[in-house]
Formats: C-alpha cells, structure tokens, sequence
C-alpha cells in the first residue's frame, strides 16, 4: 500500500489520491511515468524518487517525517517482518512491565527485576516500525522519557488512530471482538496494581506470571489486529 501512497505530495489530498487510483494510477512508478496534469508534478516525481531509493534500503524512519499518524498502517505489509508490537504496564506514573514482539518472541522487561533498559531500546530501534494500541499518546512519550531516546524517530502504526480515522472505536479487547480475535477468558481484564502490589509486597510470584501473560496477550493480538486492521483499510480505500 505505501507505493500506491500520494498523500505526502503537496496539493495531493485523500480525495484527489482517489481520483488517481480509480484512474488507473496505482504506483509511484506510474505516476513518474503519467502526463498528469499537475502544477507540481517535477517536484512530486524527485520526491516520488527519494521515497523509492529510502523504501528500498529499508529506511523506514524516512517515512516517519513524511507521513501523518493515521496514514502509518499502509507501512506495515511492507515493514511488518520487522516490526515490534508493544506494549506497556504501568501503576502510578512508574513503568513497571514493557513487553516487546517481534513476529518470532516475547521479552517481558520487569521493573526492579530484568529490565535493562540498553536491551530494551536496542529491541526498540531495531525494528522498523512501531505497532501499538493508543501508544502514540501513552506508551511512546513514557518510554521516550525513560529511555532517554525519541522514539517518534520511528514510525509509529497506532492501530487506535489508524481504525478511528475509519468509524471504528473503542478499546483493544472491544476491537478484538469486533474482528474476532481470540483472547484467553481469564486474561481480558486483570488489575494491573493488585497484581504488581501482590507480586512486590507479597512477593507472589503467579501475580507476576499472570501480568506478564496478559501483556503477553496484548502484544501478541496487537501483530494479529494489525494483520487485520491493514486488510480492512486496504480494501476500504481501494475500493472506489
């Protein structure tokens, strides 16, 4: 989807990105070819261009200046091999689980316990995108903040922002009802502070297993929404 993407060119909205595709135009490749009409057609095609030659050496952080938040998603087909899926815990204003994805493994990094936080961000500006649930205006600044490393340098595929932008709403577990993802029963809400507090106080130890399996949950449904999520949009905005 991202080289049928004409939103970043000046002058270019939605609606006249539409008008190109249900005319035929459906690639960077052919618009550099095409005699459209445009006022600043020189200057779309050297853009076109640079984000082929980025596209191509795999320089996703190229589109993270180019794109809006919503418009992210058409990255993820082309980058989801390298994607993350993340997601965080926290009690209070303290981060006290970061649970990472990466398509093959789960690494849960607890506060206090295993977290290291050079591992965490080596996982993080490893990847090539970003896939959370509302983590633009939540996960992102915290872990920003904690790592001391901007984050938004990656792009983001806030999967939240991507479907409102489409009419849809609500929370992850409401979402993956809605798409028919499966979640354990026991695992759709727990009490993120009982179970931090039972496991600190406490020192219980199925507390923690049990919060690290829920998060599990979330990042894992996180890489099976965004699947979902990119095939609904897709065929939303293809079809005219």
């Amino acid at each position: 989807m991202i080289e049928k993407t004409f939103i970043f060119l000046k002058g270019i909205s939605y609606k006249k990105e539409k008008k190109l595709w249900s005319s035929g135009v459906l690639s960077w490749e052919q618009f550099q070819n095409s005699n459209l009409p445009l006022k600043h057609k020189q200057e779309h095609d050297a853009l076109l261009r640079k984000a082929q030659r980025n596209l191509y050496s795999n320089n996703s952080r190229f589109f993270a200046r180019l794109l809006r938040l919503k418009d992210n998603w058409r990255l993820y087909n082309y980058f989801k091999q390298d994607a993350v899926f993340l997601d965080i815990e926290t009690v209070g204003c303290k981060i006290v689980l970061i649970g990472i994805y990466n398509n093959y493994d789960y690494s849960p990094f607890v506060y206090d316990y295993n977290l290291d936080l050079t591992k965490v961000l080596s996982k993080l500006i490893r990847s090539k995108l970003l896939v959370v649930f509302n983590g633009a205006a939540f996960d992102i600044p915290r872990l920003s903040k904690l790592l001391s490393y901007n984050l938004t340098q990656i792009p983001i595929f806030d999967i939240r922002f991507s479907l409102l932008s489409a009419g849809f709403s609500g929370t992850l577990k409401e979402l993956e009802t809605k798409f028919n993802i499966y979640r354990k029963p026991e695992l759709k809400s727990v009490d993120v502070c009982y179970l931090w507090n039972n496991f600190v106080y406490n020192k219980n130890s199925s507390a923690l297993r049990r919060l690290i399996s829920y998060n599990f949950e979330d990042t894992y449904n996180l890489r099976l929404l965004a699947d979902k999520t990119y095939s609904f949009l897709e065929q939303k905005n293809l079809t005219f």
